[in-house]
């Protein structure tokens, strides 16, 4: 796990809800719940030389009302925004109808 990854799973740990790497191991976990994950790294090279490393993130937050999602939204942004290292992020609200449950999925670029 890279430190960017680290210092991320430090601060959400901080959430007042449950967080999980990836996945939680035990279900059913209580909603709204938040799960992260690195979808990979991107290298900046030059001259075959990599240069430093853009780790792709995405932070997911469930939530059974659009009140909630909001409000678990606006602290992991709030989290974000204290990062140097994250300039900007994309963030996508959708409702799972099979689930009953709002997503919404940060995708962001960590150093």
């Amino acid at each position: 796990m890279n430190e960017f990854i680290k210092k991320l799973a430090e601060a959400l740990d901080d959430l007042p809800y449950p967080v999980a790497y990836h996945h939680f191991n035990k279900s059913p976990v209580g909603v709204p719940f938040v799960v992260y994950y690195s979808e990979g790294t991107d290298y900046e090279h030059a001259d075959d030389i990599n240069y430093f490393a853009k780790e792709q993130i995405v932070i997911e937050i469930y939530s059974s009302t659009i009140d909630e999602n909001f409000k678990a939204v606006d602290e992991v942004e709030k989290i974000l925004s204290k990062f140097d290292d994250v300039p900007i992020w994309r963030k996508t609200t959708v409702w799972i109808d099979d689930e009953k449950l709002y997503e919404t999925i940060l995708e962001l670029e960590g150093f």
